[in-house]
């Protein structure tokens, strides 16, 4: 199988590599790895790439560009990630993160909800801080149900630790 892997030298992507590289072909996608995507024809590259692709592990934040990779992406599952704070009202959250964060994550799941090959996973937060983190068996687990086929597409999968861990990033 082969997987194409976005962000892979940011938190999630590094975890997501060194797991899956010794399952399966990944291709780690990041300016670590050569892959500098705010240039458009690396985009480009990349967007012809996914021709060939199983899945597409679309982990890496870069504007807007993860909602529009998602778009012209033509490998045959798609899995991108993206946050929780999405599901709040924003009276709620308007204080708590920039709007242009928010609106990126949006348009992306607003590109995921026209795809039938797609899956979202939304996470409250991963790695060090304050809050309670996802593990990291947590997003794995959810990545190989989609990979395997236990959930069916497209799907949306929301992933916290603990009900306050939300309302303490909120408060």
């Amino acid at each position: 199988m082969k997987i194409i892997l976005t962000g892979a030298s940011n938190n999630i992507g590094n975890m997501l590599l060194t797991h899956y590289s010794s399952l399966y072909d990944v291709i780690p996608i990041s300016r670590k790895h050569n892959w500098d995507l705010s240039i458009e024809a690396k985009q480009q590259e990349l967007v012809e790439l996914t021709k060939t692709a199983d899945v597409l592990l679309n982990v890496g934040h870069l504007n807007f560009f993860q909602g529009i990779l998602l778009e012209k992406s033509n490998a045959k599952i798609n899995i991108s990630f993206s946050s929780l704070l999405t599901k709040f009202n924003w009276s709620i959250i308007k204080n708590f993160d920039s709007p242009t964060y928010l609106a990126e994550k949006l348009f992306l799941e607003h590109v995921h909800n026209e795809l039938k090959n797609s899956a979202l996973i939304r996470i409250s937060k991963y790695g060090k801080g304050g809050i309670p983190s996802i593990l990291d068996e947590q997003l794995i687990s959810a990545i190989d149900d989609v990979i395997e086929g236990r959930s069916i597409l497209p799907t949306c999968i929301d992933i916290s630790n603990g009900a306050g861990a939300l309302s303490q990033v909120l408060s």
